[in-house]
């Protein structure tokens, strides 16, 4: 059983690694595959046997589309990273084909709006800035306020109080409002 430095003997092994966010880590697994006994392109070339990746659809595609121009039905397996932790894992080159990243749509598609878009062909919308807005002051006129708001005001400052002290209301203790029959 060959020992780990020389599992992966004889292979050329492009390495394209991006995490969740943005962190590229090509180099780090590129080291690994290296004591690994691969040899690692710095170039997606007609040399190279295995492309490992990890990134998103978008990234694969264009991983892919490198692939074709350089050599049309390149001989590259186009592999996850799990295929490296595997080999290392076996001590030996393990199989490709259950590793194999599947190639993506031309476009993706979308049920209703894409995300970040609109659904048809009209202009984007303005990015919304988060910088605090600058407070508006209004000119506050009493006769802007509805006669309810007047009302009450009113009634706070017992301008609505009479003679005896009693409020004016409309209710029928008041004597102003209908008489029943």
């Amino acid at each position: 059983m060959p020992g780990l430095a020389a599992c992966l003997d004889g292979c050329s092994v492009f390495v394209t690694v991006t995490h969740s966010g943005g962190l590229n880590a090509s180099t780090a697994f590129g080291a690994k595959v290296g004591a690994m006994g691969a040899n690692v392109a710095k170039v997606l070339t007609k040399t190279v046997t295995h492309v490992v990746f990890k990134g998103d659809d978008a990234e694969l595609r264009g991983v892919y589309d490198r692939a074709g121009k350089v050599s049309p039905g390149c001989p590259a397996q186009i592999v996850t990273l799990s295929w490296v932790l595997a080999c290392e894992k076996e001590q030996r080159r393990a199989l490709e084909r259950p590793y194999i990243c599947p190639k993506p749509a031309a476009t993706p598609r979308y049920f209703g709006t894409p995300p970040g878009g609109s659904a048809g062909n009209g202009a984007k919308r303005k990015a919304r800035s988060m910088a605090p807005k600058a407070a508006v002051s209004y000119d506050v006129d009493p006769d802007m306020f509805s006669s309810s708001q007047a009302l009450r005001a009113e009634a706070e400052a017992g301008a609505g109080a009479g003679a005896d002290g009693a409020t004016r209301g409309c209710g029928p203790e008041s004597g102003t409002g209908a008489k029943k029959r």
